[in-house]
């Protein structure tokens, strides 16, 4: 919805006004006011689109009041679930949906899961309102973050006008629009494409270091672009009133692969640790095989494409290797930090830095050939 930007915050102005002017004692008014133009915005990108968010949410919100009611057996939610993820599977396969709306769709789809878990475990019903605010805020419809129903309650819906959260909010939306109009179009794109020429070709004449610098320079691209949506989404909800949660952490100051996505994404590892890990290790009892399993869904959730797959495939065999060896440590206890301690550390950040940036190369390529031209450059000299 950024592509305009221009026409977003005029848009994104007139609605603010029309929700502030409504009276704070009528909320159901309040979020009909947030459902039609977030309807209008989604329509205007792509009409199919706001209908299968409509039809989904439907399908979401009555299915939560029905698991919530008394105890369903779990295939039963399992059975929602899958009906569910139809759009999911729909955008992956089809190759005319445009990326917005199959990023959107894919959002909608998460938070539709996230409905149906919370009434089967929780036995918490969603009112039609909050979830339909849920489902369609427009802000957060292309790049999250990934919420839940109570940050659109009709207690926060009814809350006066902050003038704090109205500066904080446009400072926010500055900030967003000035990664993703100058940071990543006029800096870091240029020098991707000069350390890019042909790196996922046979032709390509660089060395493996500019393999690395390539990759890290476009993985910063992809960083200063998703958090710049992400800071509009946080911005313009505190124009609304909402507080949505935050989405990075500096990813790169990360150490190992653990703390990398518990700064990276944030918003879609709160969803997977409440919706998905916690309720399979309660019920299984299995701590590691669970992350393998999440990383794949998370890979073919971002893309159907094989590149995808073993990206997720890695980062969860990365991931349990590293709960392992961290278990490990601990049981040996907890000594004082020595000189060698703080290398492994360094080690630690670079290979992480490395693994992180070059695998997202990887996934990004065009076809999986080329991503394996571009490792098979990264060990050229």
């Amino acid at each position: 919805m950024l592509t305009n930007p221009q026409l977003y915050l005029l848009f994104l102005g007139v609605a603010v006004l029309v929700f502030w002017l409504l009276p704070a004692s009528r909320p159901r008014l309040r979020q009909f006011c947030l459902i039609v133009f977030s309807c209008v915005v989604v329509f205007t990108v792509a009409p199919y689109a706001i209908l299968i968010v409509l039809g989904l949410s439907a399908f979401a919100i009555g299915a939560n009041q029905f698991l919530a009611k008394e105890k369903r057996p779990f295939p039963l939610l399992l059975t929602f679930v899958l009906i569910a993820g139809i759009p999911l599977f729909w955008i992956r396969f089809e190759d005319t949906v445009s990326s917005l709306v199959s990023i959107g769709l894919s959002f909608a789809v998460l938070k539709a899961v996230g409905l149906l878990v919370t009434g089967h475990l929780q036995r918490k019903t969603v009112s039609w309102w909050d979830g339909l605010t849920l489902m369609t805020f427009f802000p957060a419809f292309p790049s999250g973050p990934i919420e839940v129903a109570d940050r659109f309650s009709s207690g926060i819906i009814s809350r006066s006008l902050n003038w704090q959260f109205a500066v904080n909010g446009i400072v926010r939306i500055s900030l967003g629009l000035f990664r993703l109009l100058f940071l990543a179009p006029v800096i870091l794109v240029p020098i991707a494409s000069r350390y890019g020429a042909d790196v996922f070709t046979p032709a390509y004449e660089g060395s493996g270091l500019d393999v690395i610098l390539y990759c890290i320079v476009a993985f910063s691209v992809l960083y200063v672009s998703f958090s710049g949506y992400s800071d509009v989404a946080i911005g313009s909800g505190l124009l609304f009133g909402i507080e949505l949660g935050e989405n990075f952490n500096k990813p790169f100051l990360a150490r190992n692969i653990i703390e990398f996505w518990q700064r990276w994404h944030m918003s879609l590892g709160r969803w997977v640790n409440a919706f998905f890990y916690m309720p399979v290790v309660r019920n299984t009892g299995k701590v590691y095989l669970p992350i393998f399993a999440i990383f794949l869904f998370i890979g073919f959730w971002h893309s159907s494409s094989f590149n995808y797959l073993i990206w997720g495939a890695l980062h969860g065999i990365c991931l349990v290797s590293t709960q392992l060896l961290k278990k490990g440590k601990k049981k040996r206890g907890n000594e004082e930090v020595s000189f060698s301690d703080r290398l492994r550390g360094i080690g630690g950040w670079a290979f992480t830095m490395v693994f992180v940036t070059v695998l997202s190369a990887f996934a990004n390529a065009p076809t999986l050939q080329e991503g394996g031209q571009l490792l098979v450059n990264l060990i050229s000299f």
